[in-house]
């Protein structure tokens, strides 16, 4: 473990100090993702696992890796190199396909179902679709457009749930509030599944390689039943500055965010006026399924105070 830590420091280093942290989710973000899926799973898979993080830290929140079954892919093989030498380090067993392969054009677990899905796919990953058809049941709910693979990775993701699965998304914040038609399409289709369980929008700062301001969706597996409520957090307030250009999510500002999906999750209808609110599929519909937390989430009145 102390060599796996010492190998997570040297990743760290190098994707904030190099620019390239494409392949590496910092990891305050990928604690947050791993919070919102709930019970220990007993199978995870990560479609773009760059340097495998995210199986490190849901196997370090479960306590151990016994009767886990882990898959995943990588596209780039030296990233997927550095994952199976991460997974090494900790004695970690990873199925992550016989080699690199772009997922959404080359799926390498096609029959995979999992209790558990962490993701931190490329932002907006334009000219996606290569070998992809129509006709492939992923896109059961539409055919995203080659200029973005937003709705793909979505699609992708929730066909690799169990009914009773949950998956954590980060996406780019364009993904709540395209009106593309192919992707408001794919977006309400989703919705009238009760597909997404979650929206959390993220403070600026978190990621190493982009600007580009992201969210995290929480998505259902296809058996959760009827419930098209959809839980909205608006997170941008959350975090603290560990360098001028650098912020971490807090352990007091994951846990937040936990408590109210958590209390959602049992029945309840939390409401923070700044931080979060529960919305109806009618609800949606009616602001043309835009799921912009700040769209819907009553304003903190000066007594309140703002989020965070």
């Amino acid at each position: 473990d102390v060599l796996g830590r010492a190998y997570e420091y040297l990743l760290e280093r190098f994707a904030g100090g190099s620019g390239r942290g494409e392949f590496y989710t910092p990891p305050s973000v990928v604690r947050l993702l791993v919070a919102l899926l709930g019970d220990a799973p007993k199978s995870i898979y990560d479609p773009c696992c760059g340097s495998g993080g995210m199986f490190v830290e849901a196997l370090r929140h479960r306590g151990s890796a016994d009767a886990v079954w882990i898959c995943g892919q990588e596209s780039n093989p030296e990233t997927r190199a550095i994952a199976r030498m991460n997974l090494a380090l900790r004695g970690i067993v990873a199925d992550l396909g016989p080699s690199a392969a772009d997922t959404l054009a080359h799926d390498q677990h096609p029959d995979a179902r999992v209790d558990a899905v962490l993701a931190n796919p490329p932002f907006n990953l334009g000219s996606w679709r290569g070998e992809a058809t129509r006709e492939d049941p992923r896109w059961a709910r539409g055919f995203a457009p080659d200029s973005n693979a937003n709705y793909a990775w979505l699609q992708h993701i929730v066909a690799h749930l169990l009914p009773s699965g949950t998956g954590a998304v980060v996406l780019a914040n364009g993904a709540l509030t395209t009106r593309r038609a192919e992707e408001a399409q794919i977006r309400a289709r989703m919705l009238d599944d009760g597909l997404v369980e979650a929206v959390v929008t993220l403070p600026d700062l978190l990621f190493y390689a982009t600007p580009i301001p992201a969210c995290v969706w929480v998505l259902r597996g296809p058996g959760h039943g009827t419930d098209q409520r959809v839980l909205l957090v608006d997170g941008r307030a959350l975090g603290a500055l560990k360098t001028r250009s650098q912020r971490v999510l807090q352990p007091d500002d994951i846990r937040r965010v936990h408590d109210v999906l958590r209390a959602f999750r049992g029945g309840g209808a939390p409401v923070e006026p700044g931080f979060c609110t529960v919305v109806s599929r009618a609800q949606l519909a009616a602001r043309d399924d835009l799921l912009t937390p700040g769209l819907h989430i009553p304003i903190a009145t000066p007594s309140q105070g703002p989020a965070g």
